[in-house]
């Protein structure tokens, strides 16, 4: 498994979503960014679900993901 390319590529992906995060904590307040990260999260894993794997995305996706969207709006906005 430490082999393979995709394992790498995980890893990379993971160091830099890391990196960005601990960049985000120094400039930002630590509840906009551990909420909007989460919603974030949430959204990335319903959209790799669907293209990578093929699911289908309902209508309750669709609504969680608008709200989620509105709720980081909101914090961003204040």
């Amino acid at each position: 498994m430490i082999l393979q390319p995709r394992f790498w590529l995980g890893v990379m992906a993971y160091l830099i979503g890391t990196a960005c995060y601990f960049l985000l904590l120094s400039k930002v307040k630590f509840y906009s960014v551990q909420l909007t990260m989460t919603g974030l999260a949430i959204i990335l894993s319903v959209l790799v679900a669907h293209f990578l794997f093929k699911e289908s995305i309902s209508w309750q996706n669709l609504v969680g993901i608008a709200l989620i969207l509105s709720g980081i709006l909101l914090v961003f906005n204040r």
